[in-house]
C-alpha cells in the first residue's frame, strides 16, 4: 500500500502512447472493472503530452526517466574513453588548443537529481558538436539511487546528425543501486557504431 493510503490497496500500471500521437491536451478515461466484468462509472484524467527535446548535435545519447531518483548516463567511446559525470568531456587538452577546443569532445549536459537533489528534469545528455570519432560506442545506465521511490523506467536514444538511429528502455529495481557508481557502471543498454 502506498504510505498516504496504509488500509486501501493500490496498483501501478504503465501506459505507453505512440510516438505518432500528437503534443497537446489529452483525456483518458479510467473505468473500475469488477471479477463479473462488470464497469463502474468512468472518471476524466486530463494530462498534457509534451514531446521530448530534440539535442542539436551531430551525435547525441539522452537518457530520460520517469521518478525523481538519480540515473546517470555513461557512454563509452570507440577508444575506451568514458563519458559520464565524473568525466564530462571526453576532449584530452593540448597545449596549442584553440580557446573552444573543448567543444570537440564528447560532453555531458548535466547530472540530473545528482546525489537525490531533485531538479526535475529526469534527463542527461552526452552530445558532439562535431562530427565524432568513428566506432563502436557502448551506453550504459547506471542507478545512483531511487531517492526512496521503488522503481524508474528509463529510455536510451541515439540520434545522429538529428535522426533517430537507436532507442531502448527498461525499468531499474532497488538491487541496481549496490556496487560502485564510477567508470565502468550501470548496466549496457545501447552500443552503436559510427562510420
Amino acid at each position: 500500500p502506498f504510505a498516504e493510503t496504509p488500509t486501501l490497496p493500490s496498483f501501478d500500471a504503465a501506459l505507453s502512447l505512440s510516438g505518432a500521437a500528437a503534443a497537446g491536451p489529452h483525456t483518458l478515461w479510467l473505468s473500475e472493472v469488477d471479477g463479473k466484468q462488470r464497469f463502474g462509472p468512468r472518471t476524466a484524467v486530463s494530462f498534457t503530452l509534451t514531446p521530448l527535446p530534440v539535442v542539436e548535435s551531430a551525435l547525441a545519447f539522452s537518457l530520460y526517466w520517469d521518478r525523481p531518483s538519480d540515473l546517470d548516463l555513461h557512454v563509452v567511446l570507440p577508444d575506451g574513453t568514458e563519458v559520464y559525470k565524473d568525466e564530462r568531456n571526453s576532449w584530452e587538452p593540448s597545449v596549442n588548443d584553440a580557446p573552444n577546443a573543448f567543444e570537440s569532445g564528447g560532453r555531458l549536459d548535466l547530472d540530473s537529481n545528482g546525489q537525490c537533489r531533485v531538479d526535475g528534469r529526469n534527463n542527461e545528455n552526452v552530445i558532439w558538436s562535431v562530427e565524432p570519432p568513428a566506432g563502436l560506442y557502448t551506453v550504459r545506465v547506471d542507478t545512483f539511487s531511487l531517492c526512496a521511490e521503488t522503481s524508474a523506467r528509463y529510455q536510451v536514444e541515439a540520434r545522429y546528425h538529428g535522426e533517430r538511429v537507436g532507442l531502448t528502455e527498461g525499468q531499474v529495481l532497488p538491487t541496481a543501486t549496490r556496487g560502485a557508481h564510477g567508470a565502468g557502471a550501470g548496466v549496457t543498454v545501447l552500443e552503436l557504431r559510427v562510420r
